[in-house]
């Protein structure tokens, strides 16, 4: 066997790996996970020397390139470092691989070190691993009613479910909590009956609560409504309030979310928009005084007059492009024209 290949066995021979990390059971979003790595490979190759490198590759890509920490008892080396998670990453099951590379030593398990051992084209052997992220409390969720303004003082607070990877294990809701007389109720489930469209929970002294619309496929519209019945004889008071419900999941993280609202006599009604009036322009008659004064201009009109001798052919241009006196000119006009009717019938008896 050639020198070269009995080093290269022996350098690998003797290899083992594996991990550990101090996850406890769910790593959260910006959690700083600590990675520890055993290997029977050492700091460095026995035969040839170089160092041995190890490192983490995250499912996302990042790598954590590990250090060289110590012995353990059995003589195996110790490497550890350590990786912040990012802010966004999202829940569920997450995996990665630990990565060791001797120098002048070649397996055929690639790995990923941006700078790989001498002689080692960059293989080696891996082992990969798992672990669960859950953000440290549940989703947001939505408070529906009371908001805004109301004119009801005993109100019934509606509000959607939250939702977690671990499941919600319960809610808690309070009403007027930063006052002195307050209401709160805890120890909600999350779902109670789904085969019903409305499910009473509870129904005591204290308070009732209630699930609807779990029958159905749709868990957008699934709502819990608690209603507390000391209002029943002592009724909100106008004025601010505000209530919260508290969301907890199976991992003891929790979510609150909190609403205003205000009691108020009444709420004004919108005002009806009053039909704007279209007004008709009316005409206007300007009566003509009977004084001689008033005139009237009739402009180049030409009036035919028959004369005395009856009706002619011949126009006299009485008006032209002048005013005149409105009343003596209808009596001339009026005169010229009996005197020519006149005159008609005077001819006409002649015949007879």
């Amino acid at each position: 066997m050639h020198p070269n290949e009995y080093s290269r066995i022996f350098a690998l021979s003797p290899w083992t790996l594996s991990a550990a990390t101090d996850i406890a059971t769910h790593a959260h979003p910006n959690d700083i996970i600590n990675f520890t790595v055993t290997s029977a490979i050492q700091q460095t190759n026995p035969l040839q020397g170089g160092d041995n490198k190890v490192q983490v590759v995250m499912d996302n890509g990042d790598k954590v390139l590990l250090s060289y920490s110590s012995l353990n008892s059995s003589s195996d080396s110790i490497w550890t470092g350590s990786y912040t998670l990012p802010s966004n990453t999202t829940d569920g099951s997450h995996t990665y691989t630990v990565e060791a590379a001797q120098p002048f030593v070649e397996t055929d398990v690639t790995t990923h070190f941006d700078s790989a051992p001498a002689s080692s084209n960059n293989t080696g052997i891996t082992l990969s691993q798992s672990f669960t992220v859950d953000n440290p409390v549940p989703s947001s969720f939505s408070l529906v009613s009371p908001s805004g303004d109301t004119t009801e003082t005993k109100p019934t607070l509606i509000f959607k479910k939250a939702t977690d990877i671990n499941g919600i294990a319960s809610y808690e809701v309070s009403l007027d909590y930063n006052k002195t007389k307050s209401y709160i109720t805890g120890n909600i489930p999350s779902s109670a009956d789904t085969s019903k469209s409305v499910y009473k929970w509870k129904d005591d002294n204290d308070v009732k609560v209630e699930f609807a619309n779990e029958n159905d496929t749709d868990a957008n519209n699934d709502e819990i409504r608690v209603y507390f019945k000391a209002l029943n004889s002592n009724p909100l008071s106008e004025g601010n309030h505000s209530w919260k419900v508290t969301a907890k999941d199976s991992s003891g993280g929790s979510r609150e979310e909190t609403k205003d609202f205000t009691i108020v006599k009444s709420i004004p009604s919108s005002p009806t928009p009053t039909p704007t009036k279209t007004k008709t322009k009316k005409n206007t008659l300007t009566p003509i005084s009977n004084s001689s004064s008033a005139t009237l201009n009739l402009g180049s009109v030409t009036p035919i007059i028959t004369s005395n001798q009856g009706i002619s052919n011949q126009s006299i241009p009485i008006i032209k492009n002048k005013s005149f006196s409105f009343f003596k000119s209808i009596q001339a006009i009026t005169g010229n024209l009996i005197f020519g009717i006149t005159n008609l019938f005077k001819r006409i008896f002649k015949f007879i």
